[in-house]
């Protein structure tokens, strides 16, 4: 099972590179890789939230995958809704 990942939108906003991803798991743990080199931030928010998953929120790990060991420019989620939609945001060094 894969996650489904899809680029909204690349700018820059002041000395970072952005990146917002609209994110559809259909699987509890996956790491997502960005293409960016190292991570400075990274938010995530529901778009679309499964009926039950807002009393858990995933989990979010910069520049590391899923189970936690370094991955530089990947994100790992954990504890995903499948079918849910989210809006994944990362911030790197312009």
């Amino acid at each position: 099972m894969a996650f489904t990942v899809s680029n909204v939108m690349n700018t820059t906003m002041g000395d970072a590179k952005v990146m917002i991803l609209r994110v559809t798991p259909d699987a509890a743990t996956q790491a997502i890789d960005t293409g960016f080199n190292v991570l400075k931030y990274a938010t995530l928010s529901y778009e679309v939230p499964a009926s039950h998953s807002l009393s858990s929120f995933p989990v979010l790990k910069i520049n590391a995958n899923a189970s936690g060991v370094a991955a530089n420019g990947q994100v790992g989620l954990s504890a995903c809704v499948a079918n849910e939609v989210l809006v994944l945001t990362c911030y790197a060094p312009a």
